[in-house]
């Protein structure tokens, strides 16, 4: 099989968007576009990169934009990037109405590239609002020769605005999946954890994501406290993450067992994955949800809001449970089960830690792979 060339244009540095270009960088002569090395609100220490990139920097000229639009990237070293372009892939992430991924767009098609678009699901919109937002991508989605889908949820999301694609591939984020197996962890320090926190004796739930609204930590506080009200107050609920309403979910957390750990770096966080006993998910909306690809690689069952896209994965009974942020009861009820059947929840573990190797970087790599060969 030929190896491919393959540029990835990006807004920024991720840690475990490092995972996936690290396999596609064994598969393909690879190369990514960095359009900043971060942004305002990212506390990511920037790893070591094992794959050939580019760090270009926004132009002050557009820095009163970014404010309103965090993700909005323009940078003049764009131009130059993609006049010389060398991969015969290219595929475009991020905003698509950022400046840089505009530029390059239109450069890289009369140049000839093969290009994809990468993708989360797209918002719903109504009347006028969704006219404006199909006349806007219509022009742009109609010059790309694929799609690369993040879930079912974003190809379903594209074809409620009537876009349907000839060459199109579903690639879910993903991590790999080794870095939370518990054999890869160091065991001194997963004791000094479980002592720490006391997980040997307490039902631990834990939750990660940033301390906003959209992230629902609200929810999964009052969960808990319907949780040890109804069923036992051996269970506490541990929080990964920073952000504007610290302040207010310790209130709303009072002495209920819930504890704010605060921000995590990468290498740290499977420690917590690895100590807890179910995974809980609250968010009000999100696109993906990469941190039920680290619940799955860890084998915790995932209590996942409906609203997210993830939840995809999960499976009824089988891996965990989704529930609706509309009715809390519906997590409460599936903490019940699992605190109740330790038999259900060693099969869950089983059968996530199978699905992490069907869904992990490696795969993702090799199914992006594939469909470029086998379509053009």
């Amino acid at each position: 099989m030929k190896k491919l060339s393959l540029s990835f244009y990006t807004n920024i540095p991720t840690p475990n968007q490092d995972d996936f270009f690290d396999e596609l960088s064994r598969l393909f002569h690879f190369n990514v576009i960095f359009y900043e090395k971060t942004e305002s609100d990212r506390n990511w220490v920037l790893s070591k990169k094992n794959y050939k990139h580019i760090y270009l920097s926004d132009s002050i000229l557009f820095i009163w934009l970014k404010k309103i639009y965090k993700d909005f990237h323009f940078s003049w070293g764009i131009f130059k990037c993609s006049i010389n372009e060398k991969s015969q892939f290219v595929i475009l992430s991020g905003n698509y109405f950022a400046l840089n991924t505009i530029i390059a767009f239109f450069i890289l098609k009369i140049r000839g590239k093969k290009l994809g678009f990468f993708s989360e699901k797209i918002s719903d919109s109504i009347g006028i609002r969704k006219i404006i937002k199909k006349i806007i991508l219509f022009p742009f989605l109609k010059c790309l020769n694929f799609m690369i889908f993040v879930g079912a949820c974003s190809k379903d999301s594209y074809n409620s605005f009537g876009f349907h694609f000839k060459h199109y591939v579903v690639i879910p984020y993903n991590i790999n999946n080794n870095n939370f197996k518990r054999e890869h962890l160091q065991g001194k320090k997963l004791i000094e954890f479980n002592d720490v926190y006391k997980t040997h004796s307490r039902f631990t739930l834990l939750t990660s994501g940033a301390l906003i609204e959209r992230k629902g930590i609200d929810f999964a506080i009052k969960i808990i406290e319907l949780a040890r009200n109804s069923i036992s107050e051996n269970i506490q609920l541990l929080i990964l993450g920073e952000g504007p309403l610290k302040k207010s979910l310790q209130h709303l957390a009072k002495e209920q067992s819930v504890y704010l750990l605060g921000f995590k770096q990468k290498d740290e966080i499977p420690y917590y994955f690895n100590i807890s006993d179910v995974f809980l998910f609250c968010s009000r909306y999100d696109g993906w949800g990469l941190v039920i690809n680290e619940a799955i690689s860890t084998g915790l069952p995932c209590l996942v809001s409906k609203d997210v896209g993830s939840s995809e994965l999960i499976v009824n009974h089988a891996n965990g449970f989704v529930c609706d942020n509309a009715c809390l009861q519906t997590y409460v009820d599936a903490i019940k089960l699992l605190y109740n059947d330790r038999i259900l929840l060693k099969s869950i573990s089983q059968n996530n830690q199978q699905l992490a190797d069907t869904i992990n970087s490696a795969a993702m790599a090799i199914k992006l792979n594939l469909f470029l060969q086998n379509n053009f």
